[in-house]
């Protein structure tokens, strides 16, 4: 796999998810919503996904490699299987999935 490719993939992601969590959460920050008690998993999903695109954007612009790669993708996958329903599992999940689709391409 070619990492620069790999970095935009997950530069590209980014952007979409941000778009996406923006749209969703409707100009109030996640914190702002979070306190309001009221679970929005969808826009949680969002954010996961944004979060570890950005953290594999960072991670191959610091010269990490496929292996690396793989490695954040399954302690992603871990954090999934291990959480609780609700907004929490969404989170993990966008992330995972996230990841997923960077490394099957």
């Amino acid at each position: 796999m070619d990492i620069a490719a790999l970095e935009d993939s997950a530069r590209a992601g980014r952007d979409d998810a941000l778009q996406q969590l923006t749209f969703l959460a409707g100009g109030q920050s996640m914190c702002a919503i979070g306190r309001s008690g009221v679970g929005y998993p969808a826009a949680k999903y969002q954010e996961g996904r944004s979060t570890a695109f950005a953290d594999a954007a960072r991670l191959l612009a610091k010269g990490g490699t496929v292996a690396d790669l793989e490695a954040m993708r399954e302690a992603w996958a871990a954090r999934r299987a291990a959480a609780p329903e609700g907004d929490w599992l969404a989170y993990w999940a966008g992330g995972a999935d996230a990841l997923e689709g960077l490394l099957e391409g």
